[in-house]
């Protein structure tokens, strides 16, 4: 029996998303995306993002000779027409930790994609960093795994702390992608990702409830 993938793509300026076959919180099969409509500041996503802007400056993981089905796919069908094409010469592979790796690409109208290397395919875009969207993140969980955050972050973060009900737990962050995962399975509890930068302000960003695990 297939487990179900639950999925949060939170900080999509403009609400595209895609992720693999499983079941997902929102309506339909998609995950649920969230719009923000806050005044944005001057610069797009990429121009924000050292790893697209100076790659030879940054480590990132050699892509695989064939991409996952996943990452084809969200190259092609994941960003908004507003939010233009992918560019598909700047996808970067970041390697977080083994089982986790993140595919980033910039799109031609400078917004930042991004899908995860694990079987949940969760995926999305953010087109503008600023106080209101700090970071673009996704959070996802497995029916029988705990809670994982995962995204993107500008270079004027410094950290990233992502708070699982109780449990605060210091996100790794590399080459502009980050990741965070509870040490338990109680993962349908609130989620909150405090964003720290490096002029020493900060701004917090709540996640919306997740549906409880069935049979729970």
């Amino acid at each position: 029996m297939r487990k179900k993938i639950y999925v949060l793509c939170v900080a999509a300026l403009i609400g595209a998303a895609v992720a693999s076959s499983a079941s997902f919180t929102g309506s339909g099969k998609q995950p649920t995306s969230l719009v923000t409509t806050a005044s944005l500041r001057s610069g797009s996503a990429v121009s924000a993002m050292k790893i697209f802007r100076s790659p030879s400056e940054v480590v990132t993981a050699n892509l695989p000779s064939v991409l996952p089905a996943r990452v084809q796919h969200a190259l092609s069908d994941l960003p908004s027409p507003a939010q233009g094409a992918a560019i598909e010469s700047k996808l970067r592979l970041v390697s977080l930790r083994s089982s986790a790796d993140l595919y980033l690409f910039p799109t031609d109208q400078g917004s930042v994609c991004f899908v995860t290397s694990d079987r949940a395919g969760a995926a999305s875009c953010v087109d503008q960093f600023d106080k209101n969207t700090p970071v673009g993140w996704i959070l996802y969980r497995d029916a029988a795994q705990p809670a994982t955050v995962v995204g993107v972050v500008p270079d004027n973060v410094a950290s990233v702390d992502v708070t699982f009900g109780t449990e605060v737990v210091h996100a790794t962050i590399s080459s502009g992608a980050f990741i965070a995962t509870s040490a338990t399975t109680q993962s349908d509890e609130p989620v909150t990702v405090d964003v720290s930068y490096v002029d020493g302000s900060s701004v917090s960003q709540n996640a919306p409830p997740m549906p409880a695990t069935p049979g729970r």
